[in-house]
């Protein structure tokens, strides 16, 4: 598919927001910027949006009959199982036989891509595997959507983008008001598939209309509204109280909708000096390791745990921390991600 370096450029930006979110959760004003929220929330929007694309190339080929619809299904799922698995499983390892306690006793939940339900049952974040949970809901959306898409004929697809978003927030509104439970409410798979789909229908528009998509996007208005509905929204929920309906429900739908609406103007493209700083090379090198950030990050506290004895201001330690995450992160994408990755390429169809 088309490379989009300000979308990875994105992605870093999301990674930096989720550790920033992680590493300094004990400030109140960080607390309440509800960073790794948000950061999440827009890599499942980005996954949707991406995979999606993929997929509507892939649909083609079946259709033209160019490829079986079963072959396309499994060469999909094993280019994605080498693009993900080697690094995750690595990292669960070493973190299960060096770590002591609760990862040992969600082994089973971390091997299987069911940690999020793992944070369900305990009802608490305090495991710094915490961020696997999103990672499993990842998982669940790979597994399930390859097959709806390969085997259904695109003119339905616009359709079930839309019952799976119906059906994902009815599941919210319906846990939260039955149950009050914060934890199915925001990390159950079933609770953040609209946020997918709101990627997968802008992936739809673009290939289907991709003309009217570029020149809709490249319009002033439509930019000016997008970038300051981020910014309401996202205020929105730093403001008010966040035990309400509206940001325990109808926030992700707002939210996803406009994250769906950024990415379409990073697919058109940021001009001038936005341009030069979203397609810098080093954001855009930040985005491509920033899988292995986001599975890294929360334990490098822990391995430089004697920071804290030191007493070090807040800023220096968070750049320590940060450094010692980017470049342990550079390892495992270099040593593992990469030549590992090169393998699915006799599996690429389209």
């Amino acid at each position: 598919m088309p490379y989009y370096k300000q979308i990875d450029s994105f992605r870093f930006f999301a990674a930096f927001a989720v550790l920033t979110g992680h590493w300094l959760h004990y400030l109140p004003g960080v607390e309440r910027m509800k960073l790794g929220f948000v950061g999440v929330d827009f890599f499942f929007v980005i996954s949707g949006f991406l995979i999606s694309y993929q997929l509507f190339r892939l649909n083609d080929s079946v259709s033209e009959g160019r490829i079986k619809p079963l072959v396309s299904i499994k060469h999909f799922l094993i280019r994605r199982g080498l693009r993900i698995f080697p690094a995750y499983y690595l990292v669960v390892i070493l973190a299960t036989i060096f770590n002591k306690g609760e990862i040992r006793d969600a082994f089973l939940y971390n091997i299987s891509y069911t940690s999020n339900f793992y944070f369900i049952h305990v009802q608490n974040w305090s495991s710094t595997f915490s961020p696997f949970w999103s990672l499993s809901v990842e998982e669940h959306f790979y597994l399930f959507w390859p097959i709806a898409l390969l085997l259904l004929r695109k003119r339905f697809i616009p359709f079930l983008i839309l019952g799976i978003v119906l059906f994902s927030v009815a599941f919210r509104y319906f846990s939260f008001v039955s149950t009050g439970d914060y934890f199915t409410v925001y990390i159950h798979t079933l609770s953040c598939l609209d946020l997918f789909m709101y990627g997968g229908a802008l992936a739809y528009y673009l290939y289907t209309s991709r003309q009217h998509f570029l020149n809709f996007f490249s319009k002033p208005p439509v930019k000016f509204a997008i970038l300051i509905g981020i910014a309401l929204c996202y205020l929105s929920v730093v403001v008010f109280d966040e035990s309400n309906l509206y940001a325990w429900v109808f926030f992700r739908i707002i939210f996803g909708l406009l994250c769906a609406g950024l990415l379409a103007l990073l697919v058109v493209g940021f001009k001038g000096l936005a341009k030069r700083v979203f397609e810098h090379k080093w954001l855009v090198y930040g985005g491509k390791l920033s899988y292995s950030i986001y599975l890294l990050h929360n334990f490098v506290p822990g391995i430089l745990i004697a920071l804290k004895k030191i007493g070090l201001p807040i800023g220096l330690e968070f750049l320590i921390y940060f450094i010692v995450t980017v470049l342990l992160s550079w390892i495992l994408h270099r040593f593992v991600e990469k030549p590992i990755r090169r393998l699915g390429e006799r599996y690429r169809i389209v």
